[in-house]
Protein backbone atom coordinates (compact mmCIF):
# COMPACT_ATOMS: atom_id res chain seq x y z
CA UNK A 1 0.00 0.00 0.00
CA UNK A 2 2.87 2.36 0.78
CA UNK A 3 4.51 1.58 -2.55
CA UNK A 4 1.29 2.25 -4.46
CA UNK A 5 0.67 5.50 -2.60
CA UNK A 6 4.21 6.67 -3.33
CA UNK A 7 3.75 5.80 -6.99
CA UNK A 8 0.44 7.66 -7.23
CA UNK A 9 1.78 10.66 -5.33
CA UNK A 10 4.83 10.96 -7.56
CA UNK A 11 2.69 10.72 -10.69
CA UNK A 12 0.28 13.33 -9.28
CA UNK A 13 3.08 15.77 -8.43
CA UNK A 14 4.45 15.52 -11.97
CA UNK A 15 1.24 17.03 -13.32
CA UNK A 16 0.73 20.80 -13.58
CA UNK A 17 -1.83 22.40 -11.30
CA UNK A 18 -5.02 22.79 -13.35
CA UNK A 19 -8.26 24.51 -12.41
CA UNK A 20 -11.48 24.93 -14.37
CA UNK A 21 -12.83 28.45 -14.81
CA UNK A 22 -15.51 30.16 -16.87
CA UNK A 23 -15.87 33.59 -18.49
CA UNK A 24 -19.34 34.51 -19.73
CA UNK A 25 -20.28 30.84 -19.83
CA UNK A 26 -17.15 29.78 -21.74
CA UNK A 27 -14.97 27.20 -19.99
CA UNK A 28 -11.21 27.47 -19.92
CA UNK A 29 -8.41 25.70 -18.05
CA UNK A 30 -5.96 27.69 -15.94
CA UNK A 31 -2.64 25.85 -15.91
CA UNK A 32 0.10 26.55 -13.38
CA UNK A 33 3.12 24.69 -14.70
CA UNK A 34 5.86 25.29 -12.11
CA UNK A 35 5.02 28.97 -11.83
CA UNK A 36 4.17 29.57 -15.48
CA UNK A 37 0.50 30.48 -15.83
CA UNK A 38 -1.39 29.62 -19.02
CA UNK A 39 -5.06 29.73 -20.00
CA UNK A 40 -6.63 27.54 -22.65
CA UNK A 41 -10.23 27.46 -23.81
CA UNK A 42 -11.83 24.03 -23.38
CA UNK A 43 -12.71 23.84 -27.08
CA UNK A 44 -9.12 24.41 -28.25
CA UNK A 45 -6.57 21.70 -29.03
CA UNK A 46 -4.53 22.56 -25.91
CA UNK A 47 -7.74 22.83 -23.93
CA UNK A 48 -8.68 19.24 -24.76
CA UNK A 49 -5.17 18.13 -23.82
CA UNK A 50 -5.34 19.81 -20.41
CA UNK A 51 -8.88 18.54 -19.90
CA UNK A 52 -7.40 15.02 -20.10
CA UNK A 53 -4.64 15.94 -17.64
CA UNK A 54 -7.20 17.54 -15.32
CA UNK A 55 -9.29 14.37 -15.29
CA UNK A 56 -6.17 12.31 -14.69
CA UNK A 57 -5.15 14.47 -11.73
CA UNK A 58 -8.64 14.10 -10.24
CA UNK A 59 -8.48 10.34 -10.70
CA UNK A 60 -5.04 10.09 -9.07
CA UNK A 61 -6.15 12.30 -6.19
CA UNK A 62 -9.27 10.19 -5.59
CA UNK A 63 -7.21 6.98 -5.62
CA UNK A 64 -4.73 8.46 -3.13
CA UNK A 65 -7.53 9.50 -0.77
CA UNK A 66 -9.14 6.07 -0.97
CA UNK A 67 -5.82 4.32 -0.35
CA UNK A 68 -5.02 6.60 2.59
CA UNK A 69 -8.40 5.82 4.16
CA UNK A 70 -7.90 2.07 3.70
CA UNK A 71 -4.43 2.30 5.23
CA UNK A 72 -5.73 4.28 8.22
CA UNK A 73 -8.54 1.80 8.81
CA UNK A 74 -6.19 -1.18 8.58
CA UNK A 75 -3.19 0.15 10.51
CA UNK A 76 -4.37 3.23 12.36
CA UNK A 77 -1.66 5.39 10.81
CA UNK A 78 -1.30 7.73 7.91
CA UNK A 79 0.50 7.27 4.63
CA UNK A 80 3.34 9.66 3.96
CA UNK A 81 5.59 10.30 0.99
CA UNK A 82 9.31 10.89 1.45
CA UNK A 83 10.37 14.47 0.83
CA UNK A 84 12.88 13.31 -1.76
CA UNK A 85 11.04 12.86 -5.04
CA UNK A 86 11.08 9.42 -6.57
CA UNK A 87 11.14 8.74 -10.25
CA UNK A 88 9.33 5.68 -11.58
CA UNK A 89 10.78 3.89 -14.61
CA UNK A 90 10.41 0.21 -15.35
CA UNK A 91 13.80 -1.40 -14.79
CA UNK A 92 12.48 -4.86 -14.01
CA UNK A 93 12.37 -7.68 -16.52
CA UNK A 94 9.46 -6.77 -18.85
CA UNK A 95 8.92 -10.42 -19.79
CA UNK A 96 7.34 -11.20 -16.42
CA UNK A 97 4.49 -8.74 -16.62
CA UNK A 98 0.72 -8.96 -16.16
CA UNK A 99 0.43 -11.05 -19.33
CA UNK A 100 2.86 -13.60 -17.89
CA UNK A 101 0.88 -13.62 -14.65
CA UNK A 102 -2.48 -14.16 -16.33
CA UNK A 103 -1.15 -17.03 -18.45
CA UNK A 104 1.09 -18.62 -15.82
CA UNK A 105 1.25 -22.42 -16.05
CA UNK A 106 0.93 -23.82 -12.53
CA UNK A 107 0.64 -27.47 -13.57
CA UNK A 108 3.73 -28.17 -11.48
CA UNK A 109 1.70 -27.50 -8.34
CA UNK A 110 0.13 -30.97 -8.44
CA UNK A 111 2.92 -32.39 -6.30
CA UNK A 112 1.84 -34.75 -3.55
CA UNK A 113 3.78 -36.14 -0.62
CA UNK A 114 3.07 -38.18 2.47
CA UNK A 115 3.71 -35.21 4.78
CA UNK A 116 0.63 -33.40 3.47
CA UNK A 117 1.79 -29.79 3.87
CA UNK A 118 -1.57 -28.39 2.80
CA UNK A 119 -2.62 -24.75 2.94
CA UNK A 120 -5.66 -23.30 1.14
CA UNK A 121 -6.06 -26.50 -0.84
CA UNK A 122 -2.47 -26.65 -2.14
CA UNK A 123 -0.10 -29.42 -1.09
CA UNK A 124 3.37 -27.89 -0.72
CA UNK A 125 6.62 -29.78 -1.03
CA UNK A 126 7.89 -28.76 2.39
CA UNK A 127 6.90 -27.15 5.65
CA UNK A 128 9.03 -24.13 4.73
CA UNK A 129 7.18 -23.60 1.47
CA UNK A 130 3.85 -23.85 3.26
CA UNK A 131 5.09 -21.19 5.71
CA UNK A 132 6.08 -18.92 2.82
CA UNK A 133 2.60 -19.33 1.32
CA UNK A 134 1.00 -18.46 4.67
CA UNK A 135 3.14 -15.33 5.02
CA UNK A 136 2.37 -14.17 1.47
CA UNK A 137 -1.32 -14.67 2.19
CA UNK A 138 -1.09 -12.76 5.49
CA UNK A 139 0.62 -9.91 3.64
CA UNK A 140 -2.23 -9.78 1.12
CA UNK A 141 0.03 -10.59 -1.84
CA UNK A 142 -1.13 -12.46 -4.92
CA UNK A 143 1.00 -15.48 -5.72
CA UNK A 144 1.05 -18.73 -7.67
CA UNK A 145 2.92 -21.90 -6.75
CA UNK A 146 5.22 -23.95 -8.98
CA UNK A 147 4.98 -21.70 -12.03
CA UNK A 148 6.61 -23.11 -15.14
CA UNK A 149 9.09 -20.94 -17.04
CA UNK A 150 11.57 -21.58 -19.82
CA UNK A 151 15.01 -20.14 -19.14
CA UNK A 152 18.09 -20.60 -21.33
CA UNK A 153 16.22 -23.28 -23.26
CA UNK A 154 15.44 -25.34 -20.15
CA UNK A 155 12.10 -25.82 -18.38
CA UNK A 156 11.94 -24.96 -14.70
CA UNK A 157 9.31 -24.55 -12.01
CA UNK A 158 9.66 -21.44 -9.86
CA UNK A 159 8.49 -22.09 -6.31
CA UNK A 160 6.50 -18.84 -6.04
CA UNK A 161 5.59 -16.15 -8.56
CA UNK A 162 4.32 -13.06 -6.72
CA UNK A 163 2.36 -10.43 -8.65
CA UNK A 164 2.39 -6.70 -7.86
CA UNK A 165 -0.62 -5.19 -9.66
CA UNK A 166 0.55 -1.63 -8.93
CA UNK A 167 3.56 -2.17 -11.18
CA UNK A 168 2.16 -4.98 -13.35
CA UNK A 169 5.17 -7.18 -12.72
CA UNK A 170 6.16 -10.36 -10.93
CA UNK A 171 8.98 -11.31 -8.64
CA UNK A 172 9.95 -14.85 -7.70
CA UNK A 173 10.78 -16.75 -4.54
CA UNK A 174 12.88 -19.91 -4.52
CA UNK A 175 13.27 -22.00 -1.41
CA UNK A 176 16.53 -23.95 -1.52
CA UNK A 177 15.95 -26.54 1.15
CA UNK A 178 18.60 -29.18 0.47
CA UNK A 179 21.83 -27.30 -0.14
CA UNK A 180 23.62 -29.79 2.10
CA UNK A 181 23.05 -32.36 -0.68
CA UNK A 182 25.79 -32.14 -3.33
CA UNK A 183 23.62 -33.08 -6.33
CA UNK A 184 20.84 -30.72 -5.25
CA UNK A 185 23.35 -27.90 -4.84
CA UNK A 186 24.83 -28.60 -8.27
CA UNK A 187 21.41 -28.69 -9.95
CA UNK A 188 20.49 -25.45 -8.19
CA UNK A 189 23.61 -23.80 -9.60
CA UNK A 190 22.57 -24.71 -13.15
CA UNK A 191 19.04 -23.51 -12.48
CA UNK A 192 20.24 -20.13 -11.21
CA UNK A 193 22.54 -19.78 -14.21
CA UNK A 194 19.50 -20.26 -16.46
CA UNK A 195 17.58 -17.68 -14.43
CA UNK A 196 20.34 -15.12 -14.90
CA UNK A 197 20.14 -15.47 -18.68
CA UNK A 198 16.45 -14.46 -18.45
CA UNK A 199 17.05 -11.39 -16.30
CA UNK A 200 15.99 -13.06 -13.04
CA UNK A 201 18.45 -11.88 -10.38
CA UNK A 202 18.57 -11.76 -6.57
CA UNK A 203 17.71 -8.32 -5.18
CA UNK A 204 16.09 -7.42 -8.50
CA UNK A 205 13.18 -9.84 -8.92
CA UNK A 206 14.31 -13.01 -7.12
CA UNK A 207 14.34 -13.93 -3.44
CA UNK A 208 16.50 -16.91 -2.43
CA UNK A 209 15.66 -18.54 0.90
CA UNK A 210 17.91 -21.33 2.14
CA UNK A 211 17.53 -24.19 4.62
CA UNK A 212 17.92 -27.90 5.15
CA UNK A 213 16.07 -30.76 6.81
CA UNK A 214 16.92 -29.51 10.30
CA UNK A 215 16.93 -25.74 9.86
CA UNK A 216 14.35 -23.49 8.21
CA UNK A 217 14.38 -19.74 7.64
CA UNK A 218 12.42 -17.94 10.34
CA UNK A 219 9.11 -16.25 9.57
CA UNK A 220 10.77 -12.88 10.26
CA UNK A 221 13.49 -13.57 7.68
CA UNK A 222 10.90 -14.52 5.08
CA UNK A 223 8.73 -11.50 5.82
CA UNK A 224 11.67 -9.07 5.83
CA UNK A 225 12.98 -10.51 2.56
CA UNK A 226 9.61 -9.92 0.91
CA UNK A 227 9.39 -6.38 2.31
CA UNK A 228 12.87 -5.61 1.00
CA UNK A 229 12.04 -6.96 -2.45
CA UNK A 230 8.90 -4.84 -2.73
CA UNK A 231 10.83 -1.78 -1.60
CA UNK A 232 13.56 -2.52 -4.15
CA UNK A 233 11.04 -2.88 -6.98
CA UNK A 234 9.37 0.36 -5.91
CA UNK A 235 12.68 2.20 -6.19
CA UNK A 236 13.45 0.58 -9.55
CA UNK A 237 10.41 2.22 -11.10
CA UNK A 238 11.07 5.78 -12.26
CA UNK A 239 8.09 7.67 -13.45
CA UNK A 240 9.39 9.86 -16.27
CA UNK A 241 6.37 11.05 -18.20
CA UNK A 242 2.60 10.76 -18.27
CA UNK A 243 1.27 10.38 -21.77
CA UNK A 244 -2.41 11.16 -22.25
CA UNK A 245 -4.19 11.00 -25.59
CA UNK A 246 -6.08 14.11 -26.60
CA UNK A 247 -9.82 13.79 -26.22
Amino acid sequence: MQAKYRYLSTAFNKLPSITVNAVKGTLFYRVNDHGNIHRFYASSHNGRHYEALYRLSRQLNDEMKKLAQEYHQAYGGYLKVDSASLEFTDLTCPKYDDSFWKNADCSGAGYTNENQYIFNGINYRSRAEMMIAQILTDMGLKFKYEVRITANGHDHSVDFAVYLPEFKCCFFIEYLGMLDDDKYASDTGYKLRDYFTEGIYPNKNLILLCGNKNELPSADIVRNSIHSMIQSITLMFTYNKITVSDR
